[in-house]
């Protein structure tokens, strides 16, 4: 089995900025995560999280490996540059990694790569963060239609998760016409609001999701209720069928 979370971690802090990042770490050590995609992390991005090196410091405290892509880059002076983006961590080796730049304007947003040499087999983890807002739905169609581009084209099996900013049947037509829902859209109504993952406080949207193509089963999905983030981590139990 291969245990994978998705995680908008906020820069390590709650939604009144409470610093948290240790709790964001035992949340995935408490739930024995074998990958996770975090979004939204500093390395030595600023004074909001105190100049930290999070991926370096969530790798070591975890014992994994990361591939980290910093989207957004910082010039902090004499304590150098600083970036903010997302990654993929893994318990399990990455052996190749790549990271792929998002059409649209403003903050740049990139699809980030890493296979994945898991004891069932190897894996292409895809983390995502995508553009928000809702007056940017051209945008976000635009690349989730990317993102399950690039996905076809992965040469192991292979798995999308992130903050994909939507809950809109209509833009993530573009990605579920090709990947499958770890949550059963069967099963799923606004009314049932066990999978929403945003605002952490109150969760009321599915915003956080993850994806994957054949030859990935789901076991179990499920969210953690913390207010580590203004997000909640989402927790997938998956099994590979057709490994390579």
């Amino acid at each position: 089995m291969i245990r994978l979370a998705t995680y908008n971690i906020h820069h390590g802090a709650t939604v009144d900025g409470t610093p948290s990042l240790e709790r964001v770490c035992d949340i995935l050590a408490e739930h024995t995560v074998d990958i996770a995609c975090l979004q939204e992390l500093d390395q030595r991005f600023g004074g909001r999280s105190g100049f930290v090196d999070q991926p370096a410091v969530i790798a070591d405290r975890l014992g994994m490996h990361v591939h980290f892509v910093a989207t957004v880059l910082r010039d902090n002076g004499a304590a150098g540059t600083g970036g903010y983006g997302h990654g993929v961590f893994s318990r399990w080796p990455i052996t190749r990694t790549t990271s792929y730049p998002l059409p649209g304007g403003g903050e740049p947003r990139a699809l980030v790569a890493a296979d994945i040499d898991t004891p069932e087999g190897t894996v292409t983890v895809m983390s995502a963060h995508v553009t928000p807002g809702p007056s940017r739905h051209p945008v976000r169609t635009v690349q989730l239609r990317h993102i399950a581009e690039i996905a076809s084209t992965a040469e192991h099996p292979v798995i999308v998760a992130g903050d994909l900013n939507t809950a809109n049947a209509h833009e993530l037509d573009a990605i579920s016409a090709s990947l499958a829902d770890t949550v059963d859209p069967d099963r799923w109504s606004p009314r049932r609001l066990r999978h929403a993952t945003f605002p952490s406080t109150r969760p009321l949207i599915r915003i956080d999701r993850v994806y994957v193509g054949d030859g990935v089963a789901v076991e179990r999905v499920r969210t953690v209720r913390d207010a580590a983030s203004d997000h909640t981590p989402v927790i997938v139990d998956l099994r590979l069928t057709s490994p390579t």
